[in-house]
């Protein structure tokens, strides 16, 4: 935590496993769509230099028992992709690849800082970057109350463009080597109307 924000990291080591030491943040109250909802985060990557790390931001529910179906409205930024930003929606929907959409950025890298928007309406969904809108969908919309998360991680290769062989966990707290941050400065959710 820094002049008003906060940096989670991800490590190579874990102090419980031969794995990576990944941070995140999960708000403990819900969020429900109601009218309208809309979510900006001021955020970036510290660093694209090491391949493989992923900073999420994102609304997120499970949505029964087993935790296979869920809900999901999310912004991604994957340092093998540096000037490009994932897009997600999910809606009762099991885990897995849901309804990506990548939007390029050249101007501009994941290192720098952007304003980052979701807006969700009862029937659609429309995601903005500095104020632009770079996608709007009426499929796939969630339903159920959601947590704000936001995160920074290191994925298996299930996730090939998230994932890189470049990066490996340390097997011992001395090797440990902090690898990347997702650097947030403000998030604000509130409601909006129809």
């Amino acid at each position: 935590v820094a002049d008003g924000g906060v940096c989670l990291p991800i490590q190579t080591h874990s102090l419980t496993s031969d794995s990576f030491f990944a941070s995140e943040i999960i708000s403990k109250r819900t969020f429900a769509v109601g009218t309208g909802r809309d979510i900006v985060i001021r955020a970036r990557m510290q660093n694209a230099d090491a391949r493989g790390i992923v900073g999420g931001m994102f609304l997120y529910s499970l949505n029964e028992p087993t935790g296979t179906l869920h809900d999901e409205i999310d912004f991604e930024l994957l340092t093998n992709l540096p000037h490009v930003v994932q897009t997600n929606i999910y809606s009762n929907e099991i885990l897995g690849p849901g309804h990506v959409k990548l939007i390029a950025n050249q101007a501009r890298p994941i290192t720098a800082w952007h304003t980052y928007e979701m807006k969700w309406w009862p029937r659609r969904v429309t995601w903005l970057i500095d104020g632009k809108t770079v996608r709007t969908t009426t499929s796939n919309i969630p339903t159920h109350a959601m947590n704000f998360y936001f995160n920074v991680w290191a994925p298996d290769h299930w996730w090939p463009e998230g994932s890189s062989d470049l990066i490996q966990p340390a097997r011992s707290e001395s090797g440990n080597v902090v690898l990347n941050a997702l650097c947030v400065d403000s998030i604000v959710i509130k409601r909006m109307g129809s």
